[in-house]
């Protein structure tokens, strides 16, 4: 290959004319996989109806009391301020949306791992144990 084929190559991606495209394999690739949160820290705004998982975090120590997973963070957020109102002077509601092709299940998991190492004192259970979990 010449100097000139590889330059057009490196620029544009393609086979030259003279090179022969490579043939596809016969196998299907694999799907491709997603983060299921983006980059960065979880926020402390006020969170969208959006799926997501969330950490309500002791403002003074920093420790994580509870993480949950949610199909709508805003929702869940109201309810665990009216279920614990005394929490709300000491600790934060910390939050991340999940990849919009995220499922359930995939939720789910990711909580159940957060979970086993983390080890939040206000979580009653392993996570994934919603209204619809299966048991």
């Amino acid at each position: 290959m010449s100097w000139l084929s590889s330059l057009f190559r490196n620029l544009f991606g393609r086979p030259t004319a003279a090179e022969p495209e490579p043939l596809l394999p016969d196998a299907s690739p694999e799907p491709a996989r997603f983060r299921l949160f983006g980059p960065g820290r979880p926020s402390t705004r006020p969170p969208p109806a959006a799926k997501g998982e969330y950490r309500i975090v002791n403002t003074e120590t920093g420790e994580i009391g509870y993480i949950g997973q949610t199909n709508n963070l805003q929702r869940r957020k109201r309810e665990h301020e009216r279920s614990r109102p005394e929490l709300a002077d000491t600790h934060r509601f910390e939050w991340k949306t999940a990849h919009e092709t995220a499922t359930s299940q995939d939720l789910k998991e990711h909580e159940r791992k957060k979970i086993r190492q983390k080890k939040p004192p206000f979580n009653k259970r392993a996570g994934g144990g919603g209204p619809n979990a299966k048991q």
